[in-house]
């Protein structure tokens, strides 16, 4: 079965990677339901991931350790992806403070903070990190843990190595332009019509095929009016179906069920609000 991102890209829709979220425009010009998001959003990402060769990675949770053993000062948090196009876990680490800046009242400065908890100047790169998702900043650079979670509304890029650690430099918003995706996933698409064209109007008009007439005026491609019939025909096909009362949970249903769920009209909304 064709898969569901190259369809939508065949139906004239636009998809794109904006700083760490996957924006759809329909054709239609309606938005897209919040809900069909929810349901298509990783497996449109693993698709457009795969087509485009380009590992694209979830954040799923994070640690904190030593995690350079007998270095002092080897504390950091550890990162932990899932790649979208491989299912692989991957890892980066930062480094972050994991004791107490100052005393209050009986935890002394220099004691450990609880599992889980670091504070961040703004010159280490975990600050940069957190800047370059546009997320908004903690009310204090010692609350991150707090908000850690919503890393996972987010996709990212990167480069690995292959030990599965990630390049921290590397790692940032996924951003993939809308052209990028369709020449990628609809070079082959493009290629195949046209095959198909030049097939069927041999069937049509073969050489040995004589013609009468007062004039030979040659042979003459559908006109611009038939193309335009024959692509309203498709689009209404497919576009003014209605939405089905009772959704099938996604594994039930054709790709032509998912577009009549597509069709229907609600809001668009970041991806962390679905997860």
């Amino acid at each position: 079965m064709t898969g569901l991102a190259r369809e939508l890209l065949i139906r004239g829709d636009q998809l794109r990677f904006e700083n760490g979220y996957l924006l759809i425009e329909p054709a239609s010009g309606k938005p897209v339901p919040r809900w069909w998001m929810k349901r298509n959003v990783l497996s449109l990402c693993k698709e457009i991931a795969n087509s485009c060769g380009v590992d694209i990675f979830v954040y799923e949770q994070y640690s904190t350790g030593n995690f350079i053993r007998g270095k002092a000062g080897g504390n950091g948090a550890c990162l932990q992806f899932r790649s979208l196009r491989t299912g692989e876990s991957h890892y980066t680490i930062f480094n972050v403070n994991l004791t107490r800046r100052r005393t209050v009242g009986s935890k002394k400065a220099g004691s450990p903070l609880p599992e889980k908890q670091f504070w961040i100047s703004e010159n280490m790169a975990f600050y940069s990190f957190w800047a370059s998702t546009g997320l908004k900043l903690p009310p204090r650079l010692s609350a991150f843990h707090d908000y850690m979670g919503r890393l996972k509304g987010i996709v990212f890029t990167a480069e690995s190595r292959e030990d599965g650690r990630i390049m921290k430099s590397t790692l940032a918003p996924a951003c993939i332009t809308q052209d990028e995706i369709r020449s990628s996933m609809l070079t082959d698409y493009y290629r195949t019509k046209a095959k198909q064209l030049a097939d069927n109007f041999q069937t049509i008009y073969p050489d040995k095929l004589s013609f009468s007439g007062e004039t030979n005026r040659g042979l003459q491609l559908v006109s611009a009016t038939a193309t335009a019939e024959h692509g309203n025909t498709v689009i209404s096909k497919r576009g003014k179906t209605e939405l089905p009362r009772t959704a099938l949970p996604s594994s039930q249903q054709s790709n032509e069920a998912w577009y009549d769920d597509y069709d229907a009209t609600d809001s668009l909304v970041p991806l962390w609000h679905l997860m």
